[in-house]
């Protein structure tokens, strides 16, 4: 992979994964993708790196993601709303973010020919009692959906993200003809 695009690339997972991807020779960018400038700011502080590019915007407005594309290869899509309370309170913001956010993502990966894309979701999608788990399990099934029309596009836990990345990523696979896809 050469260029890459981390969706809320300024959180926990975001840091620990531009981390590591800059560990990598091949990488010739990695742009970071949030609506944070501050920790924007801190990161490209902290990483000092010429193959990091930050953009600022929104997973909740497609045009601001086109605006992040820059012969971009994969798509690590880590965006989300995550605290299960707060989800609660505020269904409406988690369902844009986390549902529309997805979608915008997909058309996105489609209308630029992006045939590798990673969703970072969490266990709580699993027979999900609260409006987090609900809104993940619902961007999941947009995610297997696009899935089944070609490309890598994966899904992973947290719990397994470093395996799946490893998978998605270095595997070298891309859209056949016959449309497998990795899931």
């Amino acid at each position: 992979m050469k260029r890459i695009l981390i969706t809320g690339g300024t959180g926990t997972l975001g840091h620990a994964l531009t981390k590591e991807l800059l560990k990598r020779k091949d990488l010739e960018r990695l742009i970071i993708f949030s609506r944070d400038e501050l920790k924007q700011e801190r990161m490209c502080e902290h990483f000092q790196d010429q193959r990091l590019r930050f953009v600022l915007g929104d997973v909740r407005d497609k045009k601001s993601i086109i605006r992040a594309l820059d012969r971009v290869d994969a798509i690590i899509h880590a965006a989300a709303l995550k605290r299960v309370a707060n989800g609660d309170l505020f269904p409406h913001e988690y369902f844009k973010t986390n549902v529309e956010g997805v979608r915008n993502v997909l058309e996105v990966c489609e209308e630029s020919f992006i045939e590798r894309a990673l969703l970072v979701s969490t266990d709580k999608a699993v027979e999900p009692v609260n409006t987090y788990g609900a809104t993940k399990l619902f961007g999941e099934r947009l995610w297997k959906l696009q899935a089944k029309q070609g490309g890598a596009f994966a899904i992973v836990a947290m719990a397994m993200f470093w395996l799946a990345m490893d998978q998605c990523f270095k595997s070298g696979k891309k859209r056949s003809k016959n449309k497998k896809t990795i899931i």
